[in-house]
């Protein structure tokens, strides 16, 4: 688990000599798309958010999550997938939600708002920030060939059945969009999730993935209940 000083998101406040430091981390997903015209402005906050982690040395993990659902309506977002509506619809079983919206922003698997309400992120966040945890993760990834390798952990103090989601990231791209609810705007995009697994862990807490593609990608792990998706650890590495 990484460690903070102080538990506010937009300064750090200077610390006394002696005076304990908050453990917390916060993993931000925004479903998002590009065929929809409210989602830039998300887009837009979630690099903010990102920019703002980096700067400052925060565990903030932020995750574009591209949905499939826009795709039949004027504009097929090239980093959607079916697996990740699915994750969204999940979320609306767990939050005993009727429906799903983009933009959507979730912290940590327990609050959700609006992906464009800059307010609301800034209070889930620190809410996220501030909130210490017994369980710990631990994760690293061994090179088996040139081109693969397994990424190997294991979690420890968990007291509700979890499993591991590990995301690949992509760090930036951007998209000329030539038609639907964007048409004629270039969207930019930070940490787009371009592929993620659910590994179940065993009776140790221990998990594998095997990497068919081992290359230099970014990693996000994180340990999710799966009673009622709230997320109780995460850290990132990468496969160099």
């Amino acid at each position: 688990m990484a460690v903070i000083c102080g538990a506010t998101w937009g300064v750090l406040p200077a610390t006394a000599s002696g005076e304990e430091e908050t453990e917390g981390f916060a993993v931000v997903e925004l479903f998002t798309s590009e065929g929809c015209s409210s989602c830039p402005p998300a887009d837009r906050l979630l690099a903010e958010l990102d920019q703002k982690a980096e700067k400052q040395d925060l565990p903030v993990f932020v995750l574009g999550m591209h949905v499939d659902y826009w795709n039949s309506l004027g504009w097929p977002d090239r980093f959607s997938s079916k697996e990740v509506t699915a994750r969204q619809q999940r979320y609306a079983k767990w939050m005993e939600r009727k429906g799903v919206y983009t933009p959507q922003m979730i912290v940590n698997g327990s609050t959700h708002f609006v992906g464009s309400d800059a307010k609301a992120a800034e209070r889930a966040i620190n809410a996220a920030l501030e909130q210490s945890s017994d369980v710990t993760l631990n994760a690293e990834v061994d090179k088996t060939s040139d081109d693969t390798g397994r990424l190997e952990g294991m979690v420890d103090g968990a007291e509700q059945e979890i499993e591991v989601i590990v995301v690949q990231l992509r760090d930036t791209a951007s998209s000329k969009v030539t038609s639907g609810e964007n048409s004629g705007r270039t969207l930019t995009h930070v940490n787009i999730v371009e592929k993620f697994w659910a590994r179940p862990v065993d009776e140790q807490g221990r998990f594998t993935l095997d990497l068919a593609d081992r290359g230099n990608h970014e990693y996000v792990v994180f340990a999710q209940q799966k009673a009622d998706g709230r997320i109780v650890a995460a850290i990132s590495l990468n496969s160099k």
